[in-house]
């Protein structure tokens, strides 16, 4: 049996327990086995809300503010606050409140505030006295957050000064880079940014990022220790799901192999997945045994609608998060795609997909198409689970799949390479029982 009083009382703050977004993903599973009544969240709105996790708080127009004239427009625009007692009930996004202004002033005074690059500082979350009441109920023993903008720093800022919390700083991506880098006044905004990143950094009881790369980078860049922490597996859960649900392929010799991408296609991957798409199209119809599966909750989307207009190709919608497994498993090959242009890499550079450790645990080979120096380029090259294509050359992304498909040998090895990866890396029962260490320790230096 839990002893409950064993682990400390965490509010989260930003980011939803759930199993439709990467933050969500990782999140979940890092806190698996938590007891129940010593985990809240306060969440921003719009997000899919898993209740069996803990009792969420919805931020909403209690505790946002809009600075004029942005105050007019936004009043009745967002949506309302309270404590989440329902939740989204398909497993979608629920939007509440009444639509956006969109008027002919409104879109010029949009406009004009997203040439000076000024939005996060027009608008700011503030604790609301139901919010206050809320977290005082809870009594954290820590704060955890994702962070991601200014308003969501304020917020943390004045929970952590109120409640005399300590932090516990979890970055999933390198948005402190890429934030606030467009805009006449962007000079102003991201040295705001920095101020308030760097107070919050000093501040923190326990530092945690998504990456071994990014712990490196951020302990030269902030003169403070962080930890790592990835999405883990629970592998037997795992393994079971697989049986579950497992699809059981086709025997025959000349059965096509089939390269399958599971996860969101859009900013920061689209167009990676659609060069992929491409050469194995061509390859396809030159006679090639390949095909490839799109599995993605974006199906509907443009750039989606465009990758299943080649020729053996196609786009499934994304399902439940239970038949994961089974659809990794029935996989001959994986793919972990990455853009290459400036925006993205910016970006990602220091990230790890989610999916990483889910590939991982699937002993499925993995074809890497990744920019050169990104954190997952060099997660992949350095354990050998994976074929590693780290520039866009369409010659170079054909010879790797041509590896693929004629090598046996080679795709089980690094199959085999990738469980072994998975066991010694991302195991739940020990990655669980290292955050809850550090959130424990945390708590303990307040």
């Amino acid at each position: 049996m839990t002893d409950s009083s064993s682990y400390p009382r965490v509010l989260v703050v930003g980011q939803a327990f759930n199993l439709c977004c990467g933050g969500g993903i990782t999140l979940s599973n890092l806190f698996e086995g938590w007891p129940r009544d010593r985990l809240a969240v306060a969440a921003v709105h719009g997000q899919v809300m898993d209740r069996h996790m803990c009792d969420h708080y919805v931020l909403g127009s209690d505790e946002t503010v809009w600075t004029w004239p942005l105050s007019l427009l936004r009043r009745t625009a967002t949506p309302p606050s309270g404590t989440d007692t329902q939740g989204p009930a398909d497993g979608r996004a629920q939007s509440r409140g009444s639509a956006l202004h969109t008027g002919h002033a409104a879109r010029m005074l949009y406009a004009g505030i997203d040439g000076l690059g000024v939005l996060d500082e027009l608008r700011s979350l503030r604790m609301s006295p139901p919010l206050r009441a809320w977290i005082r109920g809870f009594a954290p023993d820590v704060v955890y957050s994702q962070l991601g903008n200014l308003p969501m720093m304020s917020l943390v800022e004045q929970i952590i000064d109120e409640f005399d919390c300590p932090l516990a700083l979890h970055i999933m991506d390198d948005w402190p880079s890429f934030l606030y880098r467009s805009g006449a006044l962007q000079g102003v905004v991201r040295a705001d940014m920095e101020r308030r990143m760097r107070s919050l950094t000093n501040r923190a009881a326990s530092l945690l990022t998504i990456s071994d790369a990014m712990a490196a980078e951020y302990e030269a860049r902030y003169g403070r220790a962080f930890l790592s922490f990835h999405n883990p597996v629970d592998l037997k859960h795992w393994d079971e799901l697989a049986a579950a649900y497992r699809v059981v392929p086709s025997s025959s010799a000349d059965r096509p192999l089939h390269i399958v991408y599971a996860g969101r296609v859009g900013t920061g991957n689209a167009d990676s997945v659609l060069d992929v798409a491409e050469i194995v199209s061509e390859m396809s119809s030159r006679g090639e045994r390949i095909a490839m599966q799109v599995n993605t909750p974006d199906a509907d989307t443009p750039v989606a609608i465009r990758i299943a207009e080649y020729p053996g190709v196609v786009v499934t919608p994304g399902g439940e998060y239970a038949r994961v497994p089974s659809l990794m498993e029935a996989a001959d090959i994986l793919l972990l795609p990455l853009d290459f242009d400036e925006r993205s890499v910016r970006l990602m550079r220091l990230s790890m997909p989610t999916k990483v450790s889910e590939y991982l645990a699937s002993g499925r080979p993995v074809l890497t198409y990744a920019p050169r120096g990104s954190a997952t380029a060099d997660y992949a090259r350095g354990d050998e689970w994976s074929i590693v294509v780290d520039e866009r050359d369409p010659a170079a992304l054909r010879r790797a799949l041509e590896s693929l498909i004629h090598d046996d040998a080679l795709r089980r090895d690094m199959g085999t390479r990738a469980r072994q990866c998975a066991v010694e890396n991302h195991d739940a029962g020990r990655v669980r029982t290292q955050f809850r260490a550090a959130l424990t320790v945390g708590a303990a230096r307040a």
